[in-house]
């Protein structure tokens, strides 16, 4: 999906309190069950070189394997949300 696409899914389902639990399809065709927690800044190439710079990347904290995973838009097939509030009022508890 394009970064475009990824953006107007997390403005139309309001994601901003990472509370709500989505599907996530990869596109090497995996699904997993997460939340998408936030969006990390463009980075640009380091002065000496050693950081060649990245786009922006999207973290999500998957619960079928309990981990964090950094992804790109260009890396998901699709998303879908399938509960809304699905963590609320345990945001806080989990340290998310």
């Amino acid at each position: 999906m394009t970064k475009d696409q990824f953006s107007d899914f997390i403005v139309e389902y309001q994601l901003y309190s990472f509370e709500d639990l989505i599907e996530i399809i990869h596109t090497d065709g995996s699904v997993h069950n997460g939340v998408w927690i936030s969006s990390t800044p463009p980075l640009d190439e380091s002065m000496d070189g050693k950081f060649a710079g990245k786009a922006e990347q999207e973290i999500f904290y998957l619960f079928d394997s309990d981990r964090f995973v950094v992804w790109s838009a260009e890396d998901l097939q699709s998303l879908k949300c399938l509960q809304e509030g699905y963590l609320k009022g345990l945001t806080y508890q989990l340290g998310l």
